[in-house]
């Protein structure tokens, strides 16, 4: 994987969500980091958890300036694209299920989770996964 660069950072999950979606209609992979512990942390605010839009750095330049751009209103299509990728954010990625809870995980023997790590809890399937 290329080394990826900040280029943005948000507080919040729809202006993060609104770039990668430009981004990536150019035809640049995008990458949302910290956006899961955002959402598992109830939005609380701090650098630590701002959402960072990560691109390929010989990616970067480019990216830069399409979000320096300034977009005109959304049409249809994108606010319904945008709308799905919210409601999916906090799903269960093995079963789909919107019966989930996020919490602070604690380091596992195993070499599990590390300490302050987030992970979900499926209250469907039981299924467990590391948010990051």
């Amino acid at each position: 994987m290329p080394d990826l660069v900040t280029i943005e950072q948000f507080a919040n999950n729809i202006d993060a969500d609104l770039l990668k979606m430009r981004l990536e209609r150019a035809g640049i992979p995008v990458v949302l980091a910290n956006q899961h512990i955002r959402n598992a942390r109830g939005g609380l605010g701090g650098f630590a958890f701002y959402i960072w839009v990560q691109v390929p750095e010989e990616d970067a330049a480019r990216a830069r300036l399409i979000a320096a751009e300034r977009p005109a209103d959304l049409d249809e299509a994108e606010e319904q694209e945008l709308a799905a990728r919210a409601e999916a954010a906090d799903d269960c990625p093995a079963c789909g299920s919107d019966d989930t809870r996020f919490e602070e995980a604690t380091a596992a023997p195993q070499g599990g989770f590390t300490p302050a790590s987030v992970i979900g809890v499926c209250g469907a399937c039981g299924h467990r996964w590391h948010l990051g």
